[in-house]
């Protein structure tokens, strides 16, 4: 099965004004990936897919670009994932283990775990590396987390 991604880029008027273009493919011509299992999405510059298995899939200008994969001897099942834009790491949350997982968006290394009661009913997951907090939606709460 082959998914796509859809880019809608910025058009600068004569007036000025920005604009939304029309819509194009993202994926360079003749590159086509099953997306179909993907569980999330995050954009920092690159576009990276969380799958169901664990796996990260990472893209650059429209190419896969290799990411070392360690996230599924850490976590099953994850389903929701985070990753900051000024930050350095990977936040992925797994309710049935009541675990987020941290790994390196470089290196894609182990970085930790964070393990709250909590996570089995987490809706949304945010960190800001900046400000040191994670941020969980659970049942209409926002619970705030330290993360240093």
């Amino acid at each position: 099965s082959v998914s796509e991604i859809l880019k809608y880029p910025a058009v600068e008027k004569l007036s000025g004004k920005s604009e939304f273009g029309s819509r194009r493919r993202w994926f360079k011509p003749g590159l086509n990936y099953d997306l179909t299992d993907a569980v999330g999405t995050e954009v920092d510059g690159d576009v990276w897919i969380l799958h169901h298995d664990g796996t990260i899939s990472r893209f650059r200008n429209g190419s896969r670009i290799s990411f070392k994969q360690v996230l599924a001897d850490f976590i099953s099942e994850p389903v929701l994932f985070s990753i900051p834009p000024e930050g350095e790491k990977i936040w992925v949350l797994s309710r049935k283990e009541k675990k987020v997982v941290v790994i390196n968006k470089e290196t894609g290394e182990f970085e930790g775990v964070w393990i709250a009661e909590e996570f089995d009913k987490a809706q949304g997951l945010t960190v800001s590396e900046k400000m040191g907090k994670m941020f969980i939606l659970t049942e209409g709460k926002i619970y705030v987390a330290d993360t240093q």
